[in-house]
């Protein structure tokens, strides 16, 4: 569903009159490790195809990125296509939760 994420947020967008500017969107990110985040503005989608949507069908980059951490892969073999769908170890949601949290908590609006 999240290729597709394109769609649900220009609807949301034109329904509440949200520019651009003011929509942010949280994705899981294979560039950065469990447990880490970063938030940014007007990057390209890398190789997201959520992202991608969400660029094509709002027009361009200029939303935010909450880009969550998810790599912890134990053998760097497994394809990251492979691994973004599989689900959590026990042990990792935790930590994904503290993540959450935190980012939830920077983000003070």
């Amino acid at each position: 569903f999240m290729n597709n994420s394109g769609e649900s947020v220009k609807k949301i967008s034109k329904f509440f009159r949200v520019p651009i500017e003011n929509i942010y969107v949280a994705h899981d990110d294979l560039d950065i490790e469990l447990g880490n985040y970063k938030i940014q503005q007007g990057k390209g989608p890398r190789e997201h195809n959520g992202i991608k949507s969400v660029e094509q069908h709002m027009g361009g980059v200029n939303f935010w990125r909450i880009r969550i951490g998810i790599e912890n892969r134990k053998n760097k073999k497994i394809k990251g296509t492979d691994y973004v769908l599989g689900k959590f170890e026990k042990r990792e949601v935790p930590l994904l939760f503290e993540t959450l949290l935190v980012i939830i908590e920077s983000l003070n609006f």
